[in-house]
């Protein structure tokens, strides 16, 4: 109780009808070197989402205390996410799961290359990323990338 991790969402665009519990929620900080990218102190928020039916797109904001001013809800962009369909004995569940995928930074482009690839020839249900995927603050003509 009382931690500022929390998800909004809903089946509408702007529209956010549920609301993670703050019993589900946990949050940390981290902090990036100095001598990597400058130095940068992130967030990682983590909570529980509740009571989504199958095969919907959902729409979804995340929040947290805002470090400047304290007890206000600071949000992030909208994202979008489709739930899955139910599961079928005969149902293909195509998946993708990577981690620290920037040990030495140029594979690390290379990894993330591979990965769309493999998506354009079999789109993927999900992917799950295990771990290291921050470079906080790094600023590249990628879009995607920029965190």
């Amino acid at each position: 109780p009382g931690n500022s991790s929390v998800v909004e969402w809903g089946t509408e665009p702007g529209v956010y009808t549920m609301r993670s519990s703050p019993d589900t929620a946990s949050s940390f900080t981290y902090t990036v070197p100095k001598r990597w990218w400058g130095g940068f102190d992130g967030f990682i928020h983590e909570t529980v989402m509740t009571g989504l039916a199958s095969n919907t797109r959902y729409f979804y904001r995340v929040g947290g205390n805002a470090t400047s001013a304290p007890g206000v809800t600071t949000w992030s962009n909208e994202f979008n996410f489709t739930s899955p369909l139910p599961n079928t004995p005969d149902q293909a569940t195509y998946f993708v799961a990577y981690g620290d995928q920037g040990t030495v930074m140029p594979l690390g482009f290379a990894v993330c290359d591979e990965v769309i690839a493999d998506n354009a020839n079999q789109a993927f249900d999900m992917v799950m990323h295990v771990g290291d995927l921050s470079y906080a603050g790094t600023d590249t003509n990628i879009p995607f990338l920029n965190i």
